[in-house]
């Protein structure tokens, strides 16, 4: 597992520079939130790698919790819309910003069971309401938004009938 999660990081900072260099050449900031997603994704991992290495810790934990359970599908959804619909994408944009700022926050204020960190985990933080709520929902709507487009394709080439009802 370790390696996978090393693999994970490699490949998602390798990819974060890929979207760079799109954003650098078309200008188009859904390109720069995708690159942006990758790079928490890439963070993310390189934590879990981390605690898989060494031990679970409170910083590795709360690092992975923040940028992997967080803000990464939000940010994905955002860059997704943006590119999809601008002005919507725009406005979702705004609020993953400012549902990051939320989830940082409660994270960073959270307690952790330090009993259950070696075994456990990020599962070790106590996430109270407040946090789990802006998790679900950045993971739930971004991945919601990630499917815009492909749903939106499939219908307008008409090769998904069943969409059409």
């Amino acid at each position: 597992m370790t390696v996978l999660a090393w693999l994970a990081t490699l490949s998602s900072a390798a990819f974060t520079l890929v979207l760079l260099a799109k954003y650098s050449q078309r200008q188009q900031p859904g390109y720069l939130v995708w690159a942006v997603s990758l790079a928490f994704f890439a963070v993310a991992s390189a934590a879990e790698a981390s605690a898989r290495l060494n031990v679970w810790t409170e910083v590795n934990a709360k690092i992975y919790y923040i940028f992997g359970a967080g803000l990464v599908a939000g940010f994905l959804g955002a860059g997704t819309l943006m590119l999809a619909a601008p002005r919507a994408g725009r406005i979702a944009l705004v609020v993953a910003i400012l549902a990051s700022f939320l989830i940082i926050w409660q994270t960073i204020a959270t307690s952790v069971d330090v009993a259950r960190l070696p075994t456990e985990g990020y599962e070790a933080l106590r996430r109270p309401p407040l946090l789990r709520i802006p998790v679900i929902l950045m993971n739930s709507v971004g991945s919601l938004l990630v499917l815009i487009p492909p749903v939106r394709s499939a219908l307008e080439l008409g090769e998904a009938p069943l969409l059409r009802l």
